[in-house]
């Protein structure tokens, strides 16, 4: 990025922004494809481990896959419609949850 940015001539400017794109998503691609590779091994793992009667391999290899999510599936949304963003504003938000449904 710095290269583009010092670079005085508009055109090789342009250029260089293309090809760094370019790159970007060579290099997001390739990142999908090992995230993709590397969940289906674990699903193979833990349906070996299910064949083998061994829950708690099953167990491990599922905590692992559902806590590897990104942290927006942590996100919760308040009565409005609004993304909370901190962990203090989920609790909050559980908290009024609960206090409506037991109540």
């Amino acid at each position: 990025m710095k290269k583009i940015e010092e670079t005085r001539s508009v055109r090789i400017r342009g250029r260089r922004k293309i090809e760094n794109n370019e790159k970007n998503k060579v290099v997001k691609r390739s990142l999908r494809a090992d995230k993709r590779e590397w969940a289906n091994a674990l699903a193979r793992t833990a349906e070996e481990a299910a064949r083998n009667r061994n829950l708690k391999e099953v167990y491990e290899v599922t905590k692992t896959l559902c806590n590897d999510w990104p942290s927006k599936m942590n996100m919760v949304k308040d009565q409005v419609g609004k993304l909370s963003t901190t962990e203090e504003e989920n609790r909050h938000r559980w908290q009024e949850h609960f206090d409506n449904v037991l109540n």
